[in-house]
C-alpha cells in the first residue's frame, strides 16, 4: 500500500489566470508593434524596440522613487556642510535624521534636512 502517491502538484487558478493575462498582454503587444510598423513604412520598429522603449520608461521612473518606502518620490535633501545628498523621499529622510543623523550615502553627520519642490512641466 502506497500512502502518498505520486501527483503532479496543480497549479493554482491565480497563476493560471496571471498566465493568461500575460500570454495576451504579449499578444496585444505584437498585435500593436506590427501594425505600427506596416504603417510607418520604412522606419519599423520589431518587438524589442517596443519592449527597449518600455523598459527605459521603467528605469527612468525608478530613479526618482525614494530608496527607503519605494512609494514616494525622492524630495528629501541630507545636508552636511557645503554638500546635500538626495536618497529618500523628505518623511524617510526626517526619520533617517532622527534615528541614526547619518546620511546614508557617505555617513557623515546630518546637519539638517530639506525638502525639494521639483515643478517640471
Amino acid at each position: 500500500m502506497q500512502l502518498f502517491e505520486s501527483y503532479p502538484d496543480p497549479q493554482p487558478k491565480s497563476i493560471k489566470r496571471l498566465n493568461i493575462m500575460v500570454n495576451h498582454a504579449k499578444e496585444s503587444n505584437v498585435h500593436k508593434a506590427s501594425s505600427t510598423s506596416n504603417s510607418q513604412g520604412s522606419g519599423s520598429f520589431g518587438i524589442s524596440d517596443l519592449c527597449l522603449s518600455q523598459e527605459t520608461d521603467k528605469s527612468e521612473n525608478f530613479v526618482n522613487v525614494c530608496n527607503i518606502c519605494f512609494i514616494r518620490t525622492k524630495d528629501g535633501l541630507f545636508n552636511h556642510g557645503k554638500t546635500s545628498h538626495m536618497y529618500s523621499c523628505y518623511s524617510c529622510a526626517k526619520l533617517i535624521w532622527g534615528r541614526t543623523g547619518k546620511c546614508p550615502i557617505c555617513n557623515v553627520k546630518i546637519k539638517s534636512v530639506t525638502k525639494i519642490f521639483n515643478e517640471s512641466f
